[in-house]
């Protein structure tokens, strides 16, 4: 039999797996049947030098409807079975960091009084979060806490994720007084600590409106004042910008 044909039958099973496949994320708006998500908590993250402890809240496909269905849909993204640890490896400027990650919210608990609260009250996906680290001097630790999260589907795929528009917010340390860092619709790439107080943050904007978000996009610096969150300032004079750009195109 020739080599093509005894090929066959496995480029068509390879074929419609990859037509079943849908984007890793949170479903939004999905033709044909949803997968049955199912809730699941990821281990408690106490927060340094606080009496607060917050939880990782996802909804997520179970493995066995994985398999059934061959889909990646989940609210939790690449931790796909093992979503209870949290990699707390990062550490950024006195902070921890948990990086890829696909949390759908965080329950913060109060462990003196029990009582307990959600840091969102709207469906989204944390992408990043960033905690103070337990290993700083109490002088140098962090009044504050960080999430990149992502709201809406801005690329109209049907899945909430790290394609789409990704802002930064700044939390107490209580999961409360949560603060939008970085403008609408822009994605956030990185950030960079200076001194106890002060955040650089990269973004990009949707600069060719095509709705997502990549190296064709413009890239903006902003500076934010944790002492005072709120939307960030940018940092570089637009027109010292395409100053820039102009010498380089310049015959």
């Amino acid at each position: 039999m020739p080599l093509l044909l005894r090929l066959l039958p496995l480029v068509i099973v390879l074929l419609s797996l990859s037509c079943t496949v849908e984007p890793e994320g949170l479903p939004v708006a999905h033709g044909g049947k949803k997968p049955v998500l199912r809730p699941n908590f990821a281990e408690p993250i106490v927060i340094a030098r606080t009496q607060f402890i917050a939880v990782p809240f996802a909804m997520y496909v179970p493995q066995a409807q994985k398999a059934q269905q061959f889909q990646l849909s989940s609210g939790f993204g690449s931790y796909s079975g093992s979503f209870g640890s949290v990699p707390l490896a990062q550490t950024f400027g006195g902070f921890v960091n948990c990086a890829n990650i696909h949390w759908n919210n965080l329950i913060f608990v109060d462990k003196q009084t029990g009582s307990s609260h959600l840091l969102l009250d709207h469906k989204a996906v944390i992408t990043s979060a960033f905690f103070p680290d337990p290993e700083k001097p109490a002088d140098q630790s962090r009044k504050c806490l960080l999430f990149a999260i992502v709201e809406t589907d801005s690329n109209g795929d049907g899945y909430i994720n790290s394609d789409d528009a990704v802002q930064l917010y700044s939390a107490s340390l209580d999961g409360t007084h949560l603060v939008r860092l970085t403008p609408p619709n822009t994605q956030y790439t990185d950030i960079t600590s200076d001194g106890p107080d002060t955040i650089y943050i990269r973004i990009l904007r949707d600069s060719n409106a095509d709705h997502r978000f990549n190296d064709e996009d413009e890239p903006t610096i902003l500076r934010v004042d944790l002492t005072h969150p709120a939307e960030g300032t940018p940092v570089v004079d637009p027109q010292l910008a395409t100053r820039a750009k102009n010498l380089i195109e310049e015959k």
